[in-house]
Parts: C-alpha cells; structure tokens; sequence
C-alpha cells in the first residue's frame, strides 16, 4: 500500500514533535485543501502562494523546503517555480517520494538528535552519530 502525502506528513511530524534537535526550527505550511472561494482571495491577498512545500525546516541556519508525494507522485508546476525561487535565494528545495525517502532526507539534514537510531520495516536506518535510542518507525 501506498503512503497519501497526508499520512507520510503526519508520521514525519510526530518524529519531529519527539526527537528534532532543539536547535533546529520547522513547521508544516498547510496549504493544501478545499476553501471557500472568499476564503481562498482572502488568504491569497495575505500572501499564501501556491507551491509552497509541505514543511519548513531552518537548519544551521540555512532554508530547506521539504515538499512530500506519494512513492508514484509528481510535483505540479507551481512546486516546480517555488523549487527555482527557493534555490535561488541560497535556500534547499527537497522532493520526497514516499515516508522511507522522507525520513533518510531528514537525516541527512541532520534534523535529528545525534542519540536517536530509526528503524523501518526491520531495516536500521542509523543517524550519523547515533549510539543508544532505537525508535521503530512503521
């Protein structure tokens, strides 16, 4: 079974929420989902912008946006252009298909507390500098 961007957000949340570094800012831009049409001009006039990624994420003091598909998943134009203007003002713009190449970008950024070791489905997926908590990730 395939992941929905809503479940794959919502996991990567919660490992957030317990085990990002402190020194680490992030959160999700919800963007996505019906509204009315008033609401929609409203929040267009205040500056909601289309393409903007899922999660926000200020690490050693530098921009990542973090946009989350499905495994099959494709980005849309707007995601494409904000993709362009993020990278061009120094900041990282991260496409990720599916929870398992969510979760490995996050390290990679090193979002996590160096203690902290994943697992998925049985695999260990370590952190850098991971020694003593292993956290199961189904």
């Amino acid at each position: 079974m395939v992941d929905s961007e809503d479940s794959i957000q919502r996991r990567l949340v919660e490992l957030l929420g317990n085990y990002c570094r402190p020194d680490v800012a992030w959160f999700a831009v919800p963007n996505g989902g019906w509204r009315f049409k008033r609401t929609a001009a409203k929040l267009k006039a205040t500056g909601v912008r289309p393409g903007v990624p899922d999660i926000v994420i200020l690490v050693r003091g530098r921009f990542h946006g973090v946009e989350l598909k499905r495994e099959n998943g494709r980005t849309s134009k707007a995601q494409d252009g904000m993709a362009v203007e993020i990278e061009r003002a120094g900041g990282g713009y991260h496409v990720c298909r599916g929870f398992r190449e969510a979760l490995l970008c996050l390290i990679e950024l090193g979002v996590f507390q160096p203690r902290i070791r994943f697992t998925v489905s049985g695999e260990a997926i370590a952190n850098a500098k991971s020694q003593s908590v292993s956290v199961p990730v189904l």
